[in-house]
């Protein structure tokens, strides 16, 4: 077992400890949502440590966490409190920071898949367009399944052998999580 698919494995046990405790104590699945985030951002960066030759790619998902750590509302209350927290909420300053990862998510896509062959090219350009049709309110619930299409998408054309594989399937079943809780637990 590679450290890369090690740092997978402890991070959804983690994720699975956590929700199995919240499970006896309150008698449902609750899923620790702010902490994926803040899960992604550091397994992003032992890969990037672990991975000289693909240090960009993982240096650029770790400012994507953490734009997803700093868009969050849970975020900011660790640093502001009371009133001061409502006027910041109800700034744009949130709008801007989801903004700029998902622009930030654009050079990723185009970083991971290489523009090689003409594969590649459709392949980037695809989920590109799927990127930017998930941000459109209708289809907002696209943008819980995109990492996990384009995880299956990066499998299909790189094999599943490459640490970058193991980092887009940890942020894919995250997704999928709180995609499924925010689905079925919606009232």
């Amino acid at each position: 077992m590679t450290k890369e698919s090690r740092a997978i494995l402890i991070s959804v046990l983690i994720v699975f400890a956590y929700s199995s405790s919240l499970f006896i104590e309150f008698g449902t699945w609750i899923f620790p949502f702010p902490m994926f985030d803040y899960i992604l951002f550091v397994v992003a960066i032992l890969f990037a440590i672990w991975n000289k030759e693909q240090r960009t790619l993982f240096a650029l998902f770790a400012g994507i966490c953490l734009l997803r750590i700093f868009g969050d509302s849970f975020a900011w209350t660790f640093f502001l409190s009371g009133a001061s927290l409502y006027i910041f909420l109800d700034s744009m300053t949130i709008v801007w920071i989801r903004l700029s990862e998902a622009l930030l998510m654009i050079p990723f896509i185009f970083l991971l898949f290489r523009f090689k062959d003409i594969r590649e090219k459709v392949t980037a350009i695809a989920l590109v367009s799927l990127h930017i049709l998930s941000l459109i309110p209708p289809f907002s619930m696209m943008n819980y399944a995109f990492f996990m299409a384009m995880t299956l998408t990066y499998a299909y054309v790189y094999g599943t052998k490459k640490p970058t594989f193991y980092l887009l399937l940890l942020t894919g079943i995250f997704d999928l999580i709180e995609g499924y809780s925010v689905l079925f637990t919606a009232h």
